[in-house]
């Protein structure tokens, strides 16, 4: 009997990708006439396509990621399976503000899949531990490196910022400090899900650390990728900004989207854009530029994932629940 379930919220994702990209085609291509941009050019460039290609990479480091760790953990899943979840990831991500983005749909697919919810949970929040373990190591190797005047021109960016995370960093730390003082009670109602999802954790501290290592060097990649396709957009706006400053202006908007509501960072990630480059980027062509980064980032890979996951969805065919092949981290 072929699964019904994690495709029902395909039809909500069909439709506000629908809508956003709509409205982001419009905007940009107003945009593109005004700032006198000839967009049949842009199709024709290599860099474009490059930067295409870029943007679609961390598709497949993402789910060599969650690959390792399934095959780590003595739960190992077909490559193509792997894939939809990772795809069906991508279109939660729609669905969800951007704090959330698609983890707990990859929950959702994993426990399907016969995963125990607790080792599913852990590796939702594995994944954002890595991320974050890599913007730690990264964002002061790129400070080091940008010269002088470009970062004098950052200040008012690090300023806004500010501005606009105090009352979210204040919020966060407050729930940490919760979290930490009541953990006995919380991890005592939580029962076997903590215990599941604690246990993964303390087998990747004991026998994990190369896999850990492994995983980290692809989130490099995917990161890397990621921020190289902004700069390579630009670039083939005629707008040649250093590939570093390029990184370092893609995190604070991460991070200012981070606080926004909306599914999908929706109307927050382009005002974001808008702000952090308007001292990089050209006036006249700055709402072309945000709406071509929002449809080559967000709406154009989100609309190829809604339609891969739909149809390797349409082929999967839900399984009895996979038995622990051997223990986690045995070879």
């Amino acid at each position: 009997m072929r699964s019904r379930r994690s495709g029902s919220w395909l039809r909500p994702a069909f439709a506000a990708v629908a809508l956003g990209a709509t409205g982001n085609v419009v905007v940009g291509w107003l945009a593109a006439r005004r700032a006198d941009l000839n967009v049949g050019h842009l199709l024709v460039l290599p860099l474009f396509w490059l930067a295409v290609l870029f943007a679609l990479a961390p598709w497949i480091t993402h789910a060599a990621r969650l690959y390792i760790w399934a095959d780590f953990l003595g739960r190992p899943l077909p490559f193509t399976d792997v894939f939809r979840i990772m795809l069906g990831s991508e279109v939660g991500s729609a669905l969800t503000p951007p704090a959330a983005g698609g983890g707990y749909l990859k929950v959702a697919l994993l426990i399907e899949r016969g995963y125990p919810a607790g080792v599913a949970a852990s590796l939702m929040v594995l994944g954002s531990v890595e991320d974050y373990a890599f913007f730690l190591a990264a964002l002061p190797l790129v400070l080091l490196a940008l010269p002088g005047p470009e970062i004098q021109m950052l200040h008012p960016v690090a300023n806004w910022l500010a501005g606009h995370l105090a009352l979210p960093g204040a919020i966060v730390g407050s729930a940490v400090v919760i979290v930490l003082l009541f953990r006995r009670s919380i991890t005592r109602r939580l029962g076997r899900l903590w215990h599941d999802f604690a246990g993964v954790f303390r087998v990747i501290a004991q026998r994990g650390k190369l896999r850990f290592a492994a995983t980290f060097g692809l989130v490099a990649l995917q990161w890397t990728c990621r921020y190289a396709a902004t700069a390579l957009l630009l670039r083939s706006l005629g707008i040649p900004l250093n590939p570093l400053l390029v990184f370092l202006l893609q995190w604070v908007v991460f991070a200012a989207a981070l606080v926004v509501p909306t599914p999908g960072g929706m109307v927050g990630a382009e005002a974001a854009f808008y702000v952090v480059y308007r001292a990089f980027v050209p006036a006249a062509v700055l709402p072309a530029a945000v709406a071509a980064w929002r449809l080559l980032t967000f709406y154009g890979p989100l609309g190829l994932a809604a339609l891969g996951f739909t149809a390797l969805q349409w082929r999967w065919r839900l399984p009895r629940p996979l038995p622990l092949q051997r223990e986690p981290g045995a070879a």
